[in-house]
């Protein structure tokens, strides 16, 4: 109904090619998340932000980017 929150949010995580985040962008999800921690699916960070750069490219709405980290540090 107008006006209402949505009763969840969908955040696809892992995403390692620009045609995925596209995908994700294409199917509605509200958040999209890289994996910058150890893992099968982890990406640089200057990775991310080209894809973050790249999904940008011609679109006027985005969904929130974020980043899954294992104890990051200050600097990071």
């Amino acid at each position: 109904m107008a006006g209402e929150r949505a009763a969840f949010v969908i955040k696809t995580c892992g995403l390692r090619s620009n045609e995925a985040v596209d995908a994700a962008i294409l199917s509605g999800a509200d958040a999209i998340g890289f994996m910058l921690a150890p893992s099968k699916r982890q990406v640089t960070i200057a990775e991310a932000v080209a894809m973050r750069r790249a999904a940008a490219s011609g679109r006027t709405t985005l969904p929130s980017f974020v980043a899954v980290t294992v104890n990051p540090t200050d600097a990071e």
